[in-house]
């Protein structure tokens, strides 16, 4: 693997880190709504907005890492 490929990895794993972190936040967002003791509760709204972010951020991660991978590196061989 050439440190062009591994760039386009490590964003793509950022990608599905943050998928991981808007998952997360839902299940935060669950429990608020069947009212399940959390020691520390954020407003609906603001896991809302923290899901969307999230997501938005994962997805053009995940499936815009070979165009990201371009901008830094350049045009491929």
């Amino acid at each position: 693997m050439k440190a062009r490929d591994l760039y386009a990895l490590a964003v793509r794993l950022a990608g599905l880190a943050f998928i991981g972190f808007a998952i997360f936040d839902a299940t935060h967002l669950v429990a608020l709504w069947i009212g399940a003791p959390l020691p520390s509760q954020y407003p609906a709204a603001t896991l809302k907005i923290a899901i969307g972010i999230w997501t938005i951020l994962g997805l053009v991660l995940t499936f815009g890492a070979d165009g990201i991978t371009r901008l830094v590196y350049g045009p491929g061989p």
